[in-house]
């Protein structure tokens, strides 16, 4: 069984380039891909230069660049296309299938590891449930890595609290 959003990789470039295309102008339209899948797809159009077989609006022919590509089928998605083309680069060495069922909010992380921790099968599973699990596991398992989750700091002091710790930070 092919994992979603990748059933393109085998077909020949026409009707991958249609595809893809179709899949991306959807995400723009309604309801988001997962976001490695938008890279992924992205990351075979560009590879596979598929956007030349996508007609352009504008003046019928055939996009004349993956640029022109990424406008023609995801305006408003511009950046996000390039972001998640971008992150999947970077995590290269991450299998396609395990990387397509990473959410969006565990790239920054898996990109921080090491080639040989993220590749790991427990470390792809625990990135699959998302950022949390996937610090509390590297945490745990491989500490020499180094990776911090974020924590929320609310304070409520005085207007004379809040001068003294203003003061303490810019120190």
């Amino acid at each position: 069984m092919t994992s979603p959003g990748l059933d393109y990789r085998d077909l020949p470039d026409t009707e991958a380039a249609i595809l893809i295309s179709s899949r991306v102008s959807e995400w723009d339209r309604e309801e988001p891909l997962r976001y490695a899948a938008l890279g992924l797809m992205a990351l075979a159009v560009e590879k596979r230069m598929l956007w030349r077989y996508v007609t352009d609006p504008q003046d019928g022919l055939p996009c004349h660049s993956f640029a022109r590509w990424v406008r023609v089928c995801a305006p408003a998605g511009y950046s996000t296309i390039y972001s998640a083309l971008r992150d999947c680069e970077a995590l290269a060495d991450v299998p396609a299938a395990d990387l397509a069922q990473i959410p969006h909010e565990c790239f920054s992380t898996m990109k921080h590891l090491s080639g040989g921790v993220r590749k790991r099968p427990e470390v792809l599973a625990a990135a699959k449930t998302g950022r949390g699990t996937l610090i509390q596991h590297v945490q745990k398992h491989f500490p020499d890595q180094h990776i911090e989750d974020t924590e929320d700091l609310r304070l409520h002091p005085t207007t004379s609290q809040k001068a003294i710790i203003l003061q303490a930070i810019e120190e």
